[in-house]
């Protein structure tokens, strides 16, 4: 198998994103455990993290995935 070059910096730059995604999936799980609405969930997301509809959708159901 060949793998390209190691790249620190690109390495760290994804796990952040990484981490800033487990973030939104976890709030979403969060507010899914006090029932909110999908509506209200991803309203939430885009606010409170300034995401775009599709991210905030994607953590939205991503958390569905998680808890079922």
């Amino acid at each position: 198998m060949v793998f390209g070059e190691y790249n620190y910096d690109e390495d760290i730059a994804v796990q952040r994103e990484e981490a800033k995604e487990e973030t939104y999936i976890k709030y979403a799980t969060k507010m899914l455990a006090k029932n909110k609405s999908s509506e209200e969930i991803i309203a939430e997301l885009k606010d409170i993290f300034d995401l775009d509809e599709t991210l905030a959708k994607n953590a939205f159901e991503a958390a569905i995935t998680k808890t079922h």
